[in-house]
């Protein structure tokens, strides 16, 4: 799958795209709230451990979901 084009994903204003990330993390970091309200303790790798790549936010995210669903880690 071949990336997009910067400017295709954020517009020819680069403050643009600084805006949507700072946007993407406030969402990720609401998300990780309701997660670990949920969640039993370590199905969330802590915040500080993570990259601040927003994609490996989202994986560690989904294995917390995976791990309220389903009563097991989501890399089982």
């Amino acid at each position: 799958m071949e990336m997009p084009d910067f400017i295709d994903v954020f517009g020819p204003d680069p403050t643009g795209g600084l805006r949507e990330m700072r946007n993407l993390d406030i969402a990720l970091r609401m998300i990780r709230e309701a997660i670990e309200d949920c969640a039993p303790p370590g199905a969330v790798p802590s915040r500080e451990y993570m990259m601040p790549e927003p994609w490996l936010e989202a994986e560690a995210l989904v294995r917390g979901i995976y791990t309220i669903a389903y009563g097991k880690p989501g890399n089982e």
